[in-house]
């Protein structure tokens, strides 16, 4: 059994879903492509047969699905290492244990929601945008995998050696999140429904740092951090910036 079977073998035994990846040196976006149908795979695990039939001969990359499919499995996808690197040393707690691995320049990091896993959406730390939510529909490319650009997708901490965290909410985690279609991380809407979130870069990036705070402090704290809240928040009505 070659290797690449070996590690999908292994992600299925822990309920991940998978699915086969066109493996291209030099055309980073052809080794991201299924190959084949996969939707079936987003509501049903393929079995130990199909994984051999896709990975035993051929040099395929895997894939892991994310949403109700994997457990509501949502994988975090940091463009870069800088931007993994300045949520990792805010949130230690997730950071040093979650199965990670890195990628062709950046990192996935593996989380369970106790919610329904939303589909792909555009993920922002302090409000600056950092990469994308793989959740329902979504998924990942996984080591052993050969990345497009010759480089190897490697686990730093693989799922079978560590669990993947519960979350309640991405802002437990100070992440927060804008879906494909317009939505902006801010959530501020004028009354015609419109969002104004890309107006507001530095109202967008206060919210942030808020939401961060408050999800990292405890009672009694909590309280002073929600009057901080509310004045730096009345500040902006104030100065007419969101005018």
């Amino acid at each position: 059994m070659s290797n690449v079977c070996k590690a999908a073998q292994k992600y299925l035994s822990l309920g991940l879903s998978v699915i086969p990846i066109a493996q291209k040196a030099g055309d980073i976006s052809a080794s991201k492509r299924p190959l084949g149908k996969w939707k079936q795979y987003q509501t049903a695990l393929a079995t130990r047969e199909q994984l051999n039939s896709w990975f035993n001969e051929q040099p395929h990359n895997i894939a892991l699905l994310g949403g109700q499919v994997s457990g509501n499995m949502l994988w975090l996808d940091f463009d870069c290492a800088g931007s993994y690197r300045d949520w990792a040393n805010e949130y230690p707690d997730v950071s040093t244990t979650a199965p990670t691995q890195s990628t062709g320049k950046g990192y996935h990091v593996g989380v369970k929601t106790s919610f329904p896993t939303p589909g792909n959406q555009d993920l922002y730390f302090n409000g600056v945008h950092i990469g994308e939510t793989r959740g329902e529909g979504g998924y990942i490319i996984a080591a052993p995998s050969v990345h497009g650009s010759g480089r190897l997708y490697e686990w730093l901490r693989p799922p079978w050696e560590a669990a993947f965290p519960v979350i309640d909410a991405l802002a437990d985690i100070g992440l927060m999140t804008k879906d494909k279609v317009g939505r902006r991380a801010a959530g501020i809407a004028d009354t015609n429904g419109q969002v104004r979130g890309d107006r507001h870069p530095k109202l967008q990036a206060t919210i942030g740092t808020v939401l961060g705070r408050l999800a990292t402090t405890a009672q009694p704290g909590r309280n002073t951090e929600l009057n901080r809240a509310a004045f730096t928040l009345a500040g902006f009505i104030r100065s007419g910036e969101l005018s």
